[in-house]
C-alpha cells in the first residue's frame, strides 16, 4: 500500500502485471491471495463462486489501466484534505477485526474521530459466522 503513495510508476507495473495475471492466470491471484489473506478472507476465497467474483472485481478495477487503483490506494495511506472531527453527517463503519490492509486500531481510532460515527467491529467465529 505505501508503494502506491512513495513509488507510484512501481505501483502502476505492479498493478498492471496483476492485470495481466487477472485475466491469464486468474488461479494464480486466488492461490497468491490465499497465502496472504487473514482465515476470515480465505474462507470466503475457498467457495469458487467467490473465487470468480474476486477476479471479476481485479479485471474491473483495473480494466482502464493502473492509475485509479494506483491513486485510490495512495489516498488510503496519506493524508487527507480535511480533518475527520469536521464530518458532520452520520458515518457507518464496519471493520473486520482480523482485516489486514486496515489494522483494527486504525477502525477504532476513526469510530472516536468522527463525531456522528456508528462503529461495528466484526469479529470472525469460523466459516461463515460473524459477531457484530
Amino acid at each position: 500500500m505505501q508503494l502506491a503513495r512513495t513509488k507510484p510508476r512501481l505501483s502502476r507495473l505492479t498493478l498492471r502485471l496483476m492485470a495481466l495475471m487477472a485475466r491469464f492466470a486468474p488461479r494464480q491471484i486466488v492461490k497468491g491471495a490465499m497465502a496472504t489473506l487473514p482465515v476470515p478472507d480465505q474462507a470466503m476465497l475457498t467457495r469458487p463462486e467467490f473465487q470468480d467474483r474476486f477476479i471479476a472485481m481485479i479485471r474491473e478495477a483495473l480494466r482502464a489501466g493502473p492509475r485509479g487503483a494506483q491513486w485510490d490506494t495512495a489516498l488510503m495511506v496519506g493524508p487527507w484534505d480535511f480533518r475527520s472531527h469536521d464530518v458532520r453527517s452520520a458515518v457507518y463503519l464496519w471493520h473486520g477485526e482480523m482485516d489486514a490492509s486496515a489494522p483494527i486500531a486504525m477502525g477504532r481510532y476513526m469510530a472516536s474521530a468522527i463525531p456522528n460515527s456508528h462503529a461495528f467491529f466484526v469479529r470472525w467465529r469460523g466459516p461463515f459466522i460473524a459477531d457484530f
